[in-house]
């Protein structure tokens, strides 16, 4: 399979007083320079959800089905359905991730697998059956996907690069410090990247 990247600037920035920027304190150079980065992280992170949610509606893969009331499926059932949409595509689900959004999260923590077992569908943040789990405010509308990470392929252009703006917010005696960078990310095999959408509605 070929797919095509090209560059596509994110951006993120922060501000500081003229006078903050005089302590001359690592702890500040650290802290500036962990803000431009949950910035940049953040939008790079939008890109990869944007081809995840992509690819599933575009296979069908977010439409409303499964084993509970109405065709939705039980929390329960969740990770079992995911995988068995990787098998149908002879995906092998070994080392794949499942994603998530925190209300789906908390009603697969409190469904059990079976009665009286005391197993449940997630047993913490980090796993959602037997799988891997990334639980996050990006995904919404009840929407879960699962994803072998080699199937999503990333590119940066360079590196970051830094600019210190000290004369947009001179008036306040601010100074601006923005970060660009130029990154592409596509889904090498779509078969990979499976989703379900448990209340009938596609996320934006």
């Amino acid at each position: 399979t070929s797919v095509s990247l090209s560059p596509d600037r994110i951006s993120a920035h922060t501000q500081a007083t003229q006078q903050l920027l005089t302590q001359n304190s690592f702890d500040l150079q650290s802290f500036l320079a962990a803000d431009i980065r949950r910035g940049l992280e953040q939008h790079y992170n939008l890109k990869i959800k944007a081809i995840i949610e992509g690819i599933t509606e575009e296979n069908g893969g977010s439409e409303t089905t499964g084993s509970g009331v109405d065709g939705v499926l039980d929390a329960s059932d969740i990770a079992f359905f995911l995988e068995e949409l990787l098998r149908q595509g002879n995906v092998d689900p070994a080392g794949a991730y499942i994603l998530t959004e925190p209300t789906l999260y908390r009603e697969m923590r409190r469904a059990t697998l079976d009665a009286g077992s005391g197993l449940f569908a997630a047993t913490s943040a980090s796993r959602v059956g037997d799988y891997n789990a990334i639980v996050s405010t990006m995904f919404t509308d009840g929407n879960a996907y699962m994803v072998k990470p080699e199937d999503v392929v990333c590119a940066e252009w360079g590196g970051i690069n830094i600019q210190v703006d000290p004369y947009a917010l001179a008036h306040k005696d601010v100074v601006r410090i923005i970060a660009n960078q130029y990154v592409d990310c596509a889904i090498l095999r779509s078969a990979g990247v499976v989703g379900v959408d448990l209340d009938g509605t596609d996320s934006p």
